[in-house]
């Protein structure tokens, strides 16, 4: 709203001097300054809202990241004293409100492993090295239970059927029999999560713009553990944005000219169009 008027100020300075009611209120050079100063201060929301707005692709690993990156562009826009003293205080209030409400975020262990198997992310985009360390920490733990669990599985599905080859006495696999029941595996659960982990650490950050889902989708056999992790965790946030959309849509289905369509039949059109 801010931007359309702002970009239409001399029309709108025009057409108020042409109706020339002495009663409407007359927008000042000030309030236009203002107005500016205030497109680029809400700028960065727009853009938040806009990504967590999504229903197509991953958003929850980018809650934390989002977040940071807000409290970081208005801690420098209070730096930086930029703008007007009313505009100033719009940005403190702007600021000290997503440390209030969003504050603990990083507390959450859903969004800390979400952020952490995102390939855009990884265990750069926290706030400090501590929490970075505790999402490394949280992500071992799940995927040590997940290899532990996978590997009783596949040790009850994968008993070989003796053939009668290698029931009689003198077989030639008598000797690598004794050899394989003897053997055991090096290493533990915790350190394959580990090794598998930190090889998905050393690998280049996928640029932010970038699908992390087709990232996963090429390296799944190159971490075969940790990409079913990865089908868990990973998410869209809930947002009230598809109901808007839903009835924003049902409004433009229904008009003058289709004032008696009935309820079941909306109901299927917007099915329809909600789910081509």
């Amino acid at each position: 709203m801010f931007q359309r008027i702002f970009e239409l100020k001399e029309e709108i300075r025009a057409t108020l001097a042409v109706l020339g009611k002495e009663n409407w209120p007359i927008f000042s050079n000030e309030e236009f300054e203002n107005i500016e100063q205030l497109i680029k201060v809400l700028a960065p929301m727009e853009t938040a809202t806009r990504m967590m707005s999504g229903e197509k692709y991953v958003s929850a690993s980018s809650v934390i990241i989002i977040t940071n990156g807000l409290q970081d562009v208005y801690e420098e826009m209070l730096q930086k004293k930029l703008f007007s003293d009313k505009i100033k205080r719009v940005v403190t209030d702007m600021h000290q409100g997503i440390i209030t409400r969003l504050s603990n975020l990083e507390s959450s262990t859903t969004l800390l492993i979400s952020t952490f198997l995102d390939p855009r992310f990884k265990n750069v985009g926290f706030s400090t090295k501590l929490v970075a360390e505790r999402a490394k920490t949280l992500i071992t733990n799940v995927l040590t239970n997940f290899i532990e669990s996978s590997s009783s599985v596949e040790t009850l599905s994968n008993v070989p059927i003796a053939s009668s080859e290698e029931n009689d006495e003198f077989s030639i696999w008598g000797s690598f029999d004794k050899k394989a029941a003897s053997f055991e595996p090096q290493g533990t659960f915790r350190s394959r999560a580990i090794i598998e982990i930190q090889r998905y650490l050393e690998e280049p950050l996928l640029h932010r713009n970038q699908n992390p889902l087709n990232w996963w989708k090429n390296n799944c056999y190159n971490y075969p553990n940790l990409s079913k992790v990865v089908r868990e965790k990973f998410g869209t946030v809930a947002t009230s944005v598809p109901c808007e959309r839903l009835f924003s849509k049902t409004g433009q289905l229904i008009s003058e000219r289709r004032n008696r369509l009935s309820a079941d039949k909306v109901k299927q059109i917007i099915f329809i169009n909600g789910n081509s």
